[in-house]
């Protein structure tokens, strides 16, 4: 018998929201492989272990390092700073999405999320 290794992308999800990530996974569950990190911590454990081929930042956690925070973290690190970061955030106020992608985050998302706008904006950033 002999193993065939999964070629599905691995979308690292950093939300506080158990629902919102069940939503997400739901709609990405057919062609990708999606890890939920709770908070900064536990996106840092998980990006040093897997390989991640995206970021969907949620920019409001309940932690003391923020959403935009965490991600211009990572895009100042040399090993993580090629990894597509997609802000998914309730932060929907004219200039919210200039000032994330300004700030180091590749795309933005506006929430509520819709499922067609996510995957749009999920292949634009990653080749299968």
């Amino acid at each position: 018998m002999t193993e065939t290794k999964n070629t599905a992308p691995t979308i690292l999800y950093v939300e506080d929201m158990k629902d919102a990530f069940m939503l997400v996974n739901i709609y990405l569950r057919s062609g990708f492989d999606v890890l939920w990190a709770k908070n900064p911590k536990e996106a840092d454990q998980i990006l040093e272990k897997m390989d991640i081929n995206l970021i969907l930042m949620d920019i409001s956690l309940q932690e003391k390092n923020d959403g935009f925070e965490l991600a211009q973290k990572i895009k100042v690190s040399d090993k993580f700073k090629s990894i597509p970061i997609i802000a998914l955030t309730a932060f929907a106020l004219k200039g919210d999405k200039e000032r994330f992608i300004e700030g180091g985050l590749d795309d933005y998302i506006s929430k509520p999320i819709k499922k067609d706008s996510l995957l749009d904006t999920i292949n634009k950033h990653i080749i299968t």
